[in-house]
Order: C-alpha cells, then sequence, then structure tokens
C-alpha cells in the first residue's frame, strides 16, 4: 500500500484536503523564483532572510527541491532529521540530479557497509571531543591516517604535495613506534569532507552543522552556499542547571590551578614550548579575575532569590576574562557539552584541567547571557525538610542558532520554511531585518473536526491552516457566508 493511500491515524484529513491548492503553490514557485533573482543584484536584508509559513500539505519542500534544480547556485539543505535528509535526496534524484551533483553529510561516525567508521581513530576523536576539543585541531594534525588522507588530496599540487611528504617524514622520526603515513589507509573523514565540498548540494541535519559546510570547492575555487532549512528546528541547547555546589567546584579548581601555573611555568620554559608558555602567561593573568567574580556569583546564592541583574553583569565580566586568556572553543555547541568537568588529580596532584575548566566555565557563561538566556529558580524545602537552594539556568544557541543570530550575509542567503513557525522563531527573524511570508489556501467554511474538538490553546500544536480554521469558528460574525482566511495571526 503507497504511504499516499494509507488510512491515517483517527480518520484525520490533511488541513489541506479537498482544497485547490493550485494559486498557492503557483504563488510560492513564483516568489521564491523573484527571491533569488533578486539575490543576484542588491538584495536586502528582508531579501536576505526568508522565513516561509506555508501550510501542510502545499509542498514548500517538493517546492525549494523544484528551486534546487532550478536555481545552479550551489546549496547547503539543513534538515531536523535523518528522514528529511533522506527525503531530500530522494526528491533530488526524481528530478534527474546526477550522484555527483548532491551529497549527504556523513558525520566520522558513519559505518561503511565493511563495518568500518570513517575516522580511523573514531575512539580518540571521540574522547577528545569529549574534553571541549576540536578534533580536526587537537587529532586530525598529527594522526597517520590524516597526514595520508591530506597528501593524497594535494597530488595534482607538486609544491604542497613536497610539503606535506616532508612533513609525514618529520612526523614518522617523531614517533618511530608507529607506522609511517604511506603504510596505512588514508582518513576516510577528510576524503569524504573533500567529495563534499565537491557537490553542488549538500544535505545535513541540523545537528551535524558547521560553519565550513557553507563553502564549496577550496581554495580559489572556493564559493558560498545559499541556505534552505527546511522546518526550523530548535536553535537553543539545553539548558545548564548551576547550582552552589557546581560554583564551589569552578572556584576551588580555579584558586588550585592558580596555585600551580608557576610549575607548569617553569616546565614550559624548561621544555622550551613557547606556544605553552604564552597560554600559561594569558591564564595567570586572567584567573585571578575569574575567581573574584566567580565567588561573587557563588555569593548571590545565598539569598532565596537570585538577583539576575547582578548574575548578566557578572557573566559579562567572566566573558571578558574568558576574551582575555584566549581559551575556550571555537563553538558554542561543544564548549556547551560538558562545563562541569571531571575533578580528578593529574599530575603532581593538582587538579586536572582546573585551569581550562574555569576559563571555559566563565565562557559559557557569558556567551548564555550574551546570546542565550539566563532564568532562575527559587530555592525550596523538600517534603523530607530538606533545604535545596536557588539554581540558574543557562541556555546558549546551537552551531546553527549561532551562526543565524550572527545576522544575514550576502554571501549565504537564507530560506526558513516551517509549516507552523513558532513565535520566538517568527520574532529572531523580524529582529535580524528578515521578511515572513505566508502561504495558506483559502477557506471558504468551517471544518466539521473542527467543529467537533476544544484544543487548548498553550497545547494547540495543529498546522496553520487549522489554526486558523479554529480561530475562525469562534468568530461568529465571519460565519454569514463570508469566508475566513488562515494567514491571520
Amino acid at each position: 500500500m503507497s504511504a499516499a493511500s494509507m488510512p491515517r491515524s483517527g480518520g484525520q484529513k490533511q488541513p489541506s484536503e479537498g482544497l485547490d491548492l493550485g494559486p498557492v503553490r503557483a504563488a510560492l514557485a513564483s516568489d521564491l523564483d523573484a527571491l533569488t533573482t533578486r539575490w543576484s543584484a542588491e538584495p536586502t536584508k528582508a531579501d536576505l532572510l526568508t522565513l516561509l509559513a506555508v501550510t501542510t500539505g502545499v509542498g514548500k519542500t517538493h517546492a525549494l527541491m523544484d528551486l534546487a534544480t532550478r536555481d545552479r547556485r550551489e546549496w547547503l539543505v539543513i534538515c531536523p532529521t535523518t528522514l528529511g535528509v533522506v527525503e531530500w535526496a530522494e526528491g533530488l534524484v526524481l528530478r534527474g540530479a546526477p550522484p555527483g551533483e548532491y551529497k549527504i553529510h556523513r558525520p566520522r561516525s558513519y559505518t561503511s557497509p565493511d563495518g568500518k567508521a570513517l575516522c580511523a581513530q573514531l575512539e580518540s576523536a571521540e574522547a577528545v571531543g569529549e574534553q571541549n576539543q576540536v578534533p580536526s585541531q587537537a587529532l586530525c594534525r598529527v594522526c597517520p591516517h590524516g597526514i595520508r588522507a591530506v597528501w593524497e588530496l594535494a597530488g595534482g599540487n607538486p609544491e604542497l604535495s613536497a610539503e606535506i611528504h616532508a612533513l609525514m617524514e618529520k612526523w614518522h622520526r617523531d614517533h618511530p613506534d608507529l607506522p609511517h603515513p604511506l603504510d596505512v589507509a588514508p582518513c576516510g573523514h577528510l576524503l569524504e569532507l573533500a567529495d563534499e565540498r565537491q557537490a553542488r548540494v549538500l544535505i545535513t541535519t541540523a545537528a551535524a552543522f558547521s560553519q565550513s559546510m557553507l563553502y564549496s570547492g577550496a581554495g580559489a575555487d572556493r564559493a558560498p552556499r545559499a541556505v534552505v532549512i527546511d522546518e526550523i528546528p530548535n536553535l537553543m541547547a539545553d539548558a545548564l542547571v548551576i547550582s552552589a555546589v557546581v560554583v564551589d567546584k569552578w572556584v576551588l579548581g580555579a584558586e588550585a590551578g592558580l596555585n600551580a601555573l608557576p610549575a607548569r611555568i617553569e616546565r614550559a620554559e624548561r621544555d622550551g614550548d613557547d606556544k605553552r608558555l604564552q597560554a600559561l602567561a594569558a591564564a595567570s593573568r586572567a584567573l585571578p579575575a575569574a575567581i573574584r567574580a566567580l565567588k561573587a556569583l557563588r555569593e548571590l546564592f545565598g539569598a532565596e532569590a537570585l538577583d539576575l541583574r547582578r548574575v548578566g553583569e557578572l557573566a559579562a565580566v567572566l566573558g571578558q576574562v574568558a576574551k582575555e586568556a584566549k581559551t575556550g572553543s571555537s563553538t558554542a555547541a561543544a564548549l556547551w557539552e560538558s562545563v562541569d568537568v571531571a575533578w580528578e588529580n593529574g599530575e603532581d596532584g593538582e587538579p586536572k584541567s582546573s585551569v581550562d575548566a574555569a576559563l571555559r566555565a566563565a565562557k559559557a557563561l557569558a556567551f548564555a547571557g550574551e546570546r542565550g538566556s539566563i532564568t532562575a529558580a527559587p530555592g525550596y524545602t523538600d517534603q523530607a525538610g530538606v533545604w535545596h537552594g536557588p539554581r540558574l539556568h543557562f541556555s546558549a544557541p546551537t552551531a546553527l542558532g549561532e551562526w543565524l543570530l550572527a545576522g544575514p550575509s550576502p554571501a549565504h542567503p537564507v530560506i526558513l520554511a516551517d509549516a507552523t513557525p513558532s513565535l520566538p522563531s517568527r520574532a529572531a527573524v523580524a529582529s535580524l531585518g528578515g521578511s515572513t511570508r505566508e502561504y495558506h489556501p483559502p477557506i471558504s467554511g468551517p471544518c466539521s473536526s473542527c467543529r467537533r474538538r476544544s484544543w487548548p490553546r498553550q497545547q494547540l500544536r495543529w498546522p496553520t491552516y487549522q489554526t486558523g480554521l479554529w480561530r475562525w469558528r469562534l468568530a461568529p460574525a465571519k460565519r454569514n457566508g463570508q469566508p475566513g482566511t488562515a494567514s491571520a495571526y
């Protein structure tokens, strides 16, 4: 039985069933063509960031697939789930796209049919990620598989190939106990990324988004991609709960790290590690201010209710401290994964990663205050009579959310399409100077399924068309032969 002929749960109809969708679909296709034409001329902010609110069943995904097929520029398509990614790939194939024209992003953990992951050192890469470090910076540059892959990718450039070959020889001299890069397989993950850059249409999930996907090609041939977000995902990461106990850990770790800095600096001088020496010097200048701000933040938890204004001020101070220390991850998502790190003892009995943890915490709190949200939960006494102090809830944007909040760019125009865009999504687009366009079929009478139901306003999750019907039904003055509309909010 085909998907189209399968009975729907409860016998409910699609909101667009029985309606003439031709005019709405034609208007959507025409507006998309006009929009991409303006991109090539002198686009405004309203053109560069466009939110499409399209009734379920009209065919927004198919309209966007047709656009990506007609318009031959490079595209980055972002879907909230892997099912959406597969749907896009199948849709492009049905429209005649050859296999090399589109590409589905595969993460380093993707397993091939032979059971091997793309990354030859997947466990090490995941361990590096858990420490809030970027694997491509901390691991790939010294991995023999990665060096071999870079050498292969540079095969057409003699000068670059010679430089990489010299790097391979140096690496082998420094690691005589490990195989030579030419004796190992090239990194499948890096080869996959290079293959993705050649695709005209790159399709990925929102969770896997990175800003490197915004360009196709490399070097002088690099070209920016236009962006389509088909169904708006959650642009904010899960909230991080901060209590007095967590702040105490940060303070203790920062103080222990400050006391251990002289010995670390002495070791760096002895080893001649100038890069590490500069980082430790910056940390020694920043840590005292970080400790003072964290202690002030800890004092706020002594009150029954937290002073959010004061929390925001301290978050700004901590952000400046982290900036001066030049520490933290390059992306908000990696930074936000695990702020409350482990505090086992490291070398010489000092708390492990105490310096980085305190400064990373400072940067995370500051980022949430600047780009995310901070809310306070008051203290309470449970049924056993135990007092639980107040808590702070910090939430920061995801990597995709952080990029979108930076504002529209002529190099990367964005189309967001959703059947029921939330009020925060609409507000974010408006605040960034973007535009919102509504595409809903006209309504000539109430739907019987709507007349039999009463939905709480805060739980209403129906498509826009049915939302309009629900509100239209509550306006008796429009019932006497006057058609309603689902585009009014």
